[in-house]
């Protein structure tokens, strides 16, 4: 009535079903329980630097600037992210949630107050709180060890560039 198959058939066959409904599960789960997405921020700014663009992502509302760049697996070159504060200011930052290490500039009048290289990520609760030792207006961060390809230093000035929307061209403010 039933055709005779091998016991090693049977095996690797309930071998395969088990393992692809494990996988599916697994993949389901890791779904699940996956973080945020990251956020897409406007380009409203670049830099030009050693004859290099570097378009910069500008948060504009304090949820876009709270999340900045967590969640994100790659900066790419050419792309950076742009803080600004009004009125200047010390400010504080942690690298929680985020998944790749940044070299963060803290500018004061277009001007580099301070550079830390490869800020490394943080998978912990508790992460370490990055500073900039003085007040500043703006706070840009590239891609790891970007700042040393590009020649960066403490005292270069750095103009920044902001896109005019009605025009669509990149002005400096």
């Amino acid at each position: 009535m039933f055709p005779k198959i091998s016991l090693w058939l049977v095996g690797i066959s309930i071998f395969i079903i088990f393992t692809a409904l494990y996988l599916g599960f697994s993949w389901l789960s890791l779904q699940i329980s996956s973080p945020q997405k990251p956020q897409v921020i406007q380009v409203l700014a670049r830099i030009e630097v050693a004859k290099q663009r570097i378009y910069l992502e500008v948060p504009q509302t304090p949820e876009q600037e709270a999340q900045g760049l967590m969640y994100r697996t790659i900066i790419p070159r050419s792309r950076g992210i742009l803080f600004e504060f009004d009125p200047p200011q010390t400010i504080e930052f942690s690298m929680q949630n985020i998944f790749v290490p940044v070299d963060t500039i803290f500018l004061r009048n277009t001007e580099i107050q301070q550079i830390q290289i490869a800020v490394p990520i943080c998978n912990e609760v508790n992460c370490p709180i990055y500073s900039s030792k003085v007040k500043v207006d703006q706070m840009i961060q590239l891609q790891a060890r970007r700042t040393l390809e590009l020649g960066l230093k403490i005292g270069d000035r750095l103009p920044i560039e902001f896109l005019d929307l009605d025009t669509k061209t990149f002005r400096r403010s």
